[in-house]
């Protein structure tokens, strides 16, 4: 595909990914400043905890989750272009998302970002950094487009990560005392019992040993302790709200994981299972593409990159509960300060994340049927206006849009 059949909205968002948000070391900032205003946290700030140990709402937040997702989506687009120039940013990333695994103290801890120094951080990750790392860098070393060294240096790190997960129980370790686990990939719900069997499936696929692929029957058809479905069912079911929804933005890292599950298994009837779930994820998603269409421009609310008013309600945190507790009640204060951020993230974040949701679909009439709401909610947005990096979705809906075409 010539660069100049790309959508010019889908090229605006690319470009104003690039100008503003992927910063010196590959790794991509929750938000800028229009005239690229940065405040990171400094090292100090790192080691303190402010504004609080897992760094929520400050610009250097999701650096391995959005790495990881946006990784996915330029996979697709050097498949379509065939640029040198985007298989060099594609190396970019995924550059930045093997930083992210190699600047903590603990294996298997994966950080969201760095301080300005390129190796302070925060020492709380999570399962939402850690899957998106993980499926990225296996998107990127199965595409053809790093050489054997560096798909090496990358599936060796893949391997050391997954195997300090298994041996944790599958939970995300945490970089530093007093914190030692954030959550875990175990879990009964939609958001963990895609993961789990991915990342099981995902390391037979990788690694060749068989006793992966015997953890994955395992943890696929585990009973739930108590008393619900197991991961199978889950899957089958699809993507639901387990929370006060929609969340489009999270719970696509489990229906990328779930899209995965389906394009390497063997199986007819489980891979029947993953398709229908991923049809439900993409009937309940679309719900959420209207939202494009209230976003206003215009709307005189402010920005603010000012995350440290935060730092008013900061206290020292010896969990990593009272971490995520002070984080909860520092929200409303930001969101006081800089009042735009909520508009982007309900009205921007959400039906993008949701268009690549639909996106991911294998029934390709319901696809069909949503495409001119997708491309609708794509071509809605000034990027160049946006202060959150949560408009590069629009590239991977549409890339995977082109593909499936």
């Amino acid at each position: 595909m010539p660069l100049d059949t790309i959508d010019p909205a889908v090229q605006a968002a690319h470009n104003a990914l690039w100008a503003r948000f992927v910063d010196a070391y590959g790794v991509i900032l929750d938000y800028v400043g229009l005239d690229g205003e940065l405040s990171r946290p400094t090292p100090e700030e790192c080691a303190l905890c402010q504004p609080n140990g897992l760094s929520w709402g400050a610009p250097n937040e999701n650096g391995a989750f959005f790495g990881g997702v946006y990784l996915e989506g330029m996979v697709n687009r050097c498949l379509l272009t065939g640029r040198d120039e985007d298989r060099e940013r594609a190396r970019r990333i995924a550059g930045g998302l093997m930083l992210l695994a190699t600047v903590g103290e603990r294996p298997g801890f994966i950080a969201r970002g760095v301080a300005d120094d390129g190796h302070s951080h925060f020492p709380i990750g999570s399962n939402d950094q850690t899957t998106p790392w993980l499926v990225g860098l296996w998107r990127y070393v199965n595409s053809g487009g790093p050489d054997a060294a560096e798909r090496d240096r990358i599936v060796a790190q893949m391997v050391e990560v997954v195997e300090v997960l298994r041996e944790c129980d599958w939970r995300t370790p945490c970089d530093r005392p007093p914190f030692d686990f954030r959550n875990s990939l175990a879990g009964m719900n939609f958001e963990n019992a895609p993961r789990l069997p991915w990342v099981c499936l995902m390391m037979a696929r990788l690694t060749g040993e068989a006793v992966w692929h015997e953890r994955y029957e395992t943890v696929l058809s585990a009973p739930d302790p108590n008393g619900g479905p197991t991961r199978l069912d889950i899957c089958r079911r699809g993507m639901i709200w387990e929370r006060p929804g929609p969340y489009c933005w999270t719970a696509a890292n489990s229906v990328t994981a779930l899209r995965g599950l389906w394009e390497m298994e063997d199986d007819l009837a489980r891979k029947q299972a993953y398709a229908e779930g991923l049809r439900h994820s993409a009937e309940l998603a679309a719900e959420s593409l209207p939202l494009a269409l209230q976003f206003d421009h215009d709307d005189p609310r402010p920005f603010s990159c000012n995350w440290r008013v935060a730092n008013e309600l900061w206290h020292e945190q010896r969990t990593v509960a009272e971490a995520v507790e002070l984080g909860r009640r520092q929200y409303p204060r930001l969101a006081q300060e800089s009042p735009r951020w909520s508009c982007e993230a309900n009205n921007v974040r959400e039906p993008l994340f949701a268009a690549w949701i639909v996106a991911l679909c294998l029934d390709g009439e319901l696809v069909a049927a949503h495409t001119p709401a997708i491309m609708q909610a794509v071509r809605h947005f000034q990027y160049d206006r946006l202060y959150l990096s949560h408009l590069f979705p629009a590239e991977l809906a549409y890339y995977q849009l082109q593909r499936g075409a």
